[in-house]
């Protein structure tokens, strides 16, 4: 099935939320269970290699500077709250099943997987990272204005992110598969041009377009295609706009992943596509619940091009916001349909990756997908 999502950071691919704690740890448990492998170790191998440890000794003179690099390690290192990629990722190739065709030299029993199908999860995942790792870079247009501790921790941002990504490109070489190479290497392409659409503030941040409008433009962004997005005509559309950024700024990067693995499972190209479909959606679910977490809780990240504060430009025309606290943000988008309308954009994706997992087998993997969906 291929359908279509409204085109309305990056996804800002840094956390899924669930509202129950402990709900979601059990999920986590089960969908690692099944897979027989803690997804915890595709990166910290890499996060405890001597590169990294060299690095690392430095982090600490960091401490009371404030620099987001503090904050990446934490999340990444703790993974509160967040499952990871390379999780779903084996999880959609367990769902799949494996093709009888291929050799059992290939197989990871133990697992029900292939080999190279966990090679394509840590692969993502140390993408995933490297690019968190580049986003926690501290930036402004005053280059004068930055002190030697952030230009410290910048530089170890920056050299941990291409790590990491170096490290993603060595095993693709490994891969020995040029079709998984280009769609993969499609997905950084989608992030690198993610960080160019539209304008910026003096901290680099995104800004939303000028003058929204009502308008059904839909964007295709979980149909796979691997040509570049022509962007231009879906900005200035809330829906669009906003699914526009999400999809090149992470969940293309997830849906790649999951038809890579379905592809070398050796299975048929509807179901590659419907894993691709899978993927983008439960990213979009997943920034979506961020946007509107972002709404009610001052301790969250606001992104200026969150869905609510999309919507809200849409219903207000003359609203502005260059001149309030993010705290005064806050309070205008709360007492619009900002964050209504982003809880309905929601429960669209959570139905578009559920009606995906219907081309899948019943087994142990799809219901673990299934629930990780409905439960985000």
């Amino acid at each position: 099935m291929a359908f279509t999502i409204c085109r309305s950071p990056v996804v800002n691919i840094r956390r899924f939320y669930c509202g129950n704690t402990l709900v979601w740890n059990n999920l986590m448990k089960q969908a690692e269970s099944t897979v027989g492998y803690s997804t915890s170790f595709l990166n910290l191998r890499w996060l405890l290699s001597d590169e990294i440890a060299n690095l690392a000794s430095n982090v600490s003179k960091l401490y009371g500077t404030d620099h987001p690099l503090l904050k990446t390690v934490k999340k990444i290192i703790t993974k509160s709250e967040m499952p990871s990629w390379g999780l779903i990722i084996l999880l959609i190739a367990k769902a799949g099943g494996v093709n009888k065709k291929i050799p059992e030299s290939e197989r990871d029993n133990n697992a029900g997987i292939l080999h190279t199908q966990r090679m394509v999860a840590e692969i993502i995942e140390l993408i995933r990272t490297g690019v968190i790792f580049h986003k926690s870079l501290q930036l402004t247009s005053e280059l004068n204005n930055i002190t030697p501790d952030i230009h410290r921790g910048n530089k170890i941002s920056l050299l941990i992110g291409d790590f990491m990504i170096t490290k993603a490109f060595e095993i693709m070489a490994e891969l020995d598969n040029s079709h998984i190479v280009e769609i993969i290497s499609s997905a950084l392409r989608d992030l690198s041009e993610a960080e160019l659409i539209g304008d910026r503030d003096e901290n680099n941040e995104p800004l939303p377009s000028q003058g929204y409008l009502e308008d059904g433009t839909v964007f295709n962004g979980d149909v796979y295609n691997i040509s570049p997005f022509e962007y231009k005509k879906f900005m200035g559309k809330p829906t669009a706009e906003w699914a526009l950024r999400n999809t090149l700024g992470g969940a293309s990067l997830l849906g790649i992943g999951c038809l890579s693995a379905v592809n070398l499972g050796g299975h048929s190209k509807n179901l590659q596509e419907e894993s691709y479909s899978f993927g983008v959606n439960l990213a979009l679910i997943c920034q979506a619940r961020l946007d509107i977490l972002s709404m009610k809780y001052s301790t969250k990240y606001l992104s200026k091009v969150a869905a609510p504060i999309l919507f809200h430009m849409e219903y207000d025309r003359n609203f502005k916001f260059e001149n309030m606290d993010m705290e005064e943000l806050r309070n205008a988008i709360r007492n619009g349909p900002g964050v209504r309308k982003t809880e309905a954009i929601l429960e669209k994706y959570k139905k578009n990756a559920l009606k995906c997992l219907e081309y899948f087998p019943e087994n142990e993997a799809k219901l673990n997908l299934h629930d990780i969906t409905v439960n985000i």
